[in-house]
């Protein structure tokens, strides 16, 4: 039977609806703004004033320049190369980490753990960083961004608190036939805990896709900069192009950041359905 609802009921869910939609609106008009103005004629979207709902004079002409600049594909292959390589690094360090601190009537865990909070915040800044991959002879490679992001403890404490929430009996009789702690944590903690590791692996991922400070700080050729750096680098360019009263095609910039996002947007609906998941029994303990 349905439930008869009340006028006050109704009247909130207007006002709901209208409100999220609204905000969905504000959220979603800049990407659209952004799409529109890289399909624009640039002399065209220089007069626009107010909202942008459709290209201003359709044209292409942006995204063929885009598309030749060879800097954007080393970018994005130098881009792939640090997730291809830093993700599987990154989880690696991280699950051991959380394994580790996730067991109980482990030695001296709380004094291990406080140690590296305090390591990692004191490593906190460039410097300390910088000097050690220059001893290292690692500054100008790849190796000199993938090692400093190899573990995250904020990440590492997330992924601790889903191993937590895994009962300790799976554990024990596992061990109790002979099983090792590589044993357990391959075939029983981390095959029920897939949703926080694929939401881990998001966070890394997208950290090593929008980080660009790092790499432009380590890398010295224009070459060996992940996509953006190069696309920080032809923002600079334009704007010192037009101090000097050069002419920039501001529609050159809008489809540059089109053309760099398209991956994340394949990419994110399909890992949605674990972010939400992986959260919630990463970020809450009973």
């Amino acid at each position: 039977m349905k439930i008869k609802e009340s006028i006050g009921v109704k009247i909130f869910k207007v006002f709901n609806y209208v409100l999220l939609s609204a905000l969905a609106l504000v959220c979603l008009y800049p990407f659209w703004h952004v799409l529109m103005a890289s399909f624009s004629d640039s002399a065209l979207l220089a007069k626009n004033i107010g909202l942008l709902l459709k290209p201003a004079g359709f044209s292409l002409e942006a995204y063929d320049i885009v598309l030749k600049e060879n800097l954007l594909y080393t970018g994005f292959l130098n881009t792939m190369i640090l997730l291809v390589v830093g993700i599987p690094l990154n989880m690696v360090m991280t699950c051991l980490g959380a394994y580790f601190f996730s067991r109980k009537n482990v030695y001296f865990k709380k004094p291990l753990f406080l140690m590296i909070l305090l390591t990692m915040y004191v490593q906190g800044g460039t410097i300390p960083f910088y000097l050690t991959l220059k001893d290292l002879h690692l500054t100008g490679t790849l190796w000199g961004v993938i090692i400093p992001a190899a573990l995250s403890t904020y990440n590492m404490i997330v992924l601790r608190t889903a191993f937590e929430s895994i009962p300790d009996s799976l554990s024990e009789a596992a061990r109790i036939d002979g099983a090792g702690h590589l044993t357990i944590l391959f075939k029983i903690v981390l095959p029920l805990s897939k949703a926080s590791f694929a939401v881990i692996a998001m966070y890394y991922g997208m950290n090593i896709w929008n980080s660009w400070f790092w790499a432009s700080t380590i890398l010295q050729k224009e070459s060996q900069l992940p996509l953006q750096s190069v696309l920080r680098n032809l923002l600079i360019v334009d704007e010192a192009s037009a101090e000097l009263g050069v002419t920039v095609k501001e529609t050159v910039k809008y489809a540059t950041i089109i053309v760099s996002n398209i991956p994340v947007l394949f990419i994110y609906p399909f890992m949605q359905k674990y972010f939400t998941k992986g959260v919630m029994i990463g970020g809450v303990k009973e």
